[in-house]
């Protein structure tokens, strides 16, 4: 299989950048380092010599060093393997995405067994909301903000704020989070550190900071400045990494846009709601005039594997209540303007996409926020 290669190098990398010490490597790892240095003898090259090479191969575009025909379609060698000493954003895209059957070391893929904790809890409260829709919605509204807003918390303060929801279990928000008091990785100068983009815990090695997207955290805060120490609880839990950086920092968007047209100059003009129908989409725009929109945001930091995900994705209406006339994929803000790794990344994610319906747009965040200040002038 074409993804072998990457599924061992990554969940030995996944592990790696949960040790307290650098070494040894874990033994995922140390056999994703014997199946690269395998494929480089295959094709007649010589392995990279040292741990430091490795390093050095790791952070450079992957078509420059990966070996032919060992690295799957769906991903652009222009991207690193690690960004910052972590696992490139789109490789856990890619990996988190993986059927569970698919890989040969998927059962050790924190990426995807940490995303199945959430599919589980989004379809337990989809089978609710059949039955109870009102119920199930106002469940899923309050844990996926507090996911989204708490990215560290305590166990007594996980309990306070859902311990009272009956119809979601608390063991599995449990399992979402990691213990983090006394661990040197989240230790800094004798302090805890706050991410000052997403609020998270920062993660510490050799004296640099990392966050779960330091393509996106890093980049809009260089060197993580702006942070803030934290006084921890005895009980500090931190979001785990794949979580964090797939449901968390995205999410920020999505509450942005729903808070922003909840005021003026919109809020008299539409009723905005959040994960409608338990997150079919994730914003829906109902007008004065009964138009509806509906809105989903997709952050991705490959613009090709966005547009390929959009060109196979189709906008929810399968229910009266969730129907609409428009629709809309927005792109968080960072991905396009001048923090951008990529200046021509809507562009690509069009390309990629190719010929969508006419009434499915894809949008920047102000492109999408001035569309409906167009739409409220028109009526």
């Amino acid at each position: 299989m074409n993804n072998d290669l990457l599924i061992y190098l990554a969940v030995g990398l996944l592990a790696y950048e949960k040790q307290e010490y650098g070494y040894p490597y874990p033994p995922t790892l140390q056999q994703g380092f014997n199946r690269l240095a395998g494929h480089y003898l295959e094709q007649g090259k010589e392995p990279p010599g040292t741990m430091t090479a490795v390093w050095q191969l790791f952070h450079r575009p992957l078509n420059q060093w990966w070996p032919e025909g060992a690295l799957p379609a769906e991903l652009d060698g222009d991207y690193p393997l690690l960004y910052d000493d972590r696992v490139d954003e789109q490789i856990v895209e890619y990996l988190a995405e993986l059927p569970v059957t698919a890989a040969t070391a998927v059962s050790q893929l924190e990426a995807i067994l940490d995303n199945q904790l959430v599919q589980t809890l989004l379809e337990g409260l989809r089978e609710l909301y059949h039955q109870q829709p009102e119920r199930a919605q106002q469940a899923y509204e309050k844990v996926r903000r507090f996911l989204i807003e708490h990215p560290y918390t305590s166990n007594a303060a996980l309990i306070r704020h859902l311990g009272t929801i009956r119809d979601v279990d608390l063991t599995l928000m449990q399992k979402m989070y990691e213990p983090a008091v006394d661990k040197p990785l989240f230790m800094h100068e004798g302090h805890y550190w706050l991410c000052p983009h997403c609020g998270g815990l920062l993660r510490w090695r050799d004296g640099r900071a990392r966050c779960a997207k330091p393509g996106v955290c890093g980049r809009l805060y260089p060197d993580y400045g702006g942070r803030q120490p934290l006084r921890p609880e005895a009980d500090l839990m931190a979001l785990k990494w794949s979580i964090h950086a797939r449901t968390c920092i995205p999410g920020l968007c999505e509450i942005a846009l729903f808070d922003t047209l909840n005021s003026e100059p919109y809020h008299n003009h539409v009723a905005v709601a959040l994960w409608p129908g338990v997150d079919r989409y994730d914003l829906q725009l109902r007008f004065n005039d009964g138009e509806t929109w509906a809105v989903d945001v997709k952050d991705y930091k490959n613009p090709q594997q966005l547009g390929r995900k959009i060109a196979t994705d189709t906008l929810y209406d399968a229910e009266p209540a969730l129907r609409w006339q428009q629709g809309f994929y927005v792109v968080p803000f960072y991905r396009t303007d001048h923090h951008a790794t990529d200046m021509q990344y809507l562009a690509k994610v069009k390309k990629a996409a190719g010929k969508l319906p006419p009434n499915i747009t894809i949008l920047t965040e102000q492109e999408f926020l001035d569309a409906v200040q167009v739409r409220i002038k028109k009526r």
